[in-house]
């Protein structure tokens, strides 16, 4: 609306109206863990699996990004993750159709020893993504590309979250001993 002259759209002092902004939030939720065909531990509840004490929504929003760390020795696998919402608990195997939010894969064509980096954004749906690495045994370690690629696969569309609802991280792919971090980024309107 015009502040000069009130009009919502063309107005007749000739100026531009003042369009009213939405302002989003974007958070991250932690999981940790590396139970293969498991739920991982929702950061603040450990002990239990995601499903059994989840992250739940205090609003609308819609889950846009992923980010992991895996440290390793002679890491050689290709992982997949699945970001659920109201997955069944106790359910055995991949969560239903249904409860799943976006699929995140990696593709490992190297063998790393080190910490792995990878990260993909819903915006990239289906496009591979490049992971880095901090190698062990070299001095000084920065992160560097390697022949490992990551693909965010949206399931359910636009990825939306309503209020209330319980998010999980299940893991498909044995990480083994190693140590790993979970991020997942939900954006939401500002409160």
């Amino acid at each position: 609306m015009c502040r000069q002259c009130g009009f919502a759209n063309i107005s007749p002092c000739g100026c531009s109206p003042v369009v009213p902004t939405t302002s989003t939030t974007t958070d991250s939720i932690f999981f940790k863990g590396t139970n293969q065909n498991n739920f991982q531990n929702f950061v603040g509840a450990t002990g239990k699996a995601s499903d059994a004490i989840p992250y739940t929504m205090l609003g609308d929003g819609t889950v846009v990004g992923f980010a992991t760390a895996i440290n390793g020795v002679n890491l050689l696998r290709n992982y997949t993750f699945y970001i659920t919402a109201d997955a069944p608990l106790g359910y055995v195997g991949i969560p239903p159709i249904v409860n799943q939010i976006a699929r995140i894969e990696l593709v490992m064509n190297e063998e790393v020893s080190g910490t792995l980096l990878f990260s993909c954004v819903l915006a990239e749906n289906g496009i591979p993504f490049q992971a880095r690495a901090s190698l062990k045994g070299v001095v000084p370690s920065p992160y560097v590309p390697i022949n490992a690629f990551a693909t965010w696969t949206t399931i359910k569309p636009g990825a939306v979250v309503f209020r209330e609802q319980a998010l999980a991280l299940y893991l498909l792919d044995k990480i083994g001993n190693e140590e790993a971090s979970f991020q997942v980024f939900i954006q939401s309107k500002a409160t």
